[in-house]
């Protein structure tokens, strides 16, 4: 999967961003990461652990697209839940 990674400051960020979104689900944003002074130590930890259960669950989701065969294979539609025709 190739996820864009996109600069909050980037004057192309909102296309960028959202053709991403659209072409894979997903998109990454750095230069965000400002946060105000009264962000207490825990909810700087709750930030880190968040982010370490999202990278777990992506990559189960990643890994589970690779064992389907057909998964963005061009002219194969899905037309119900598990099946799929050309």
């Amino acid at each position: 999967m190739d996820v864009e990674v996109v600069s909050f400051t980037d004057p192309e960020a909102p296309a960028r961003f959202t053709e991403s979104l659209r072409r894979t689900g997903f998109a990454v944003l750095v230069e965000w990461s400002v946060y105000p002074g009264e962000v207490s130590d825990a909810a700087m930890r709750y930030r880190s652990i968040a982010t370490e259960l999202a990278k777990t669950l992506l990559g189960w989701i990643e890994e589970q697209r690779r064992h389907q065969p057909d998964h963005g294979a061009p002219g194969i539609r899905r037309t119900g839940p598990g099946t799929a025709r050309q």
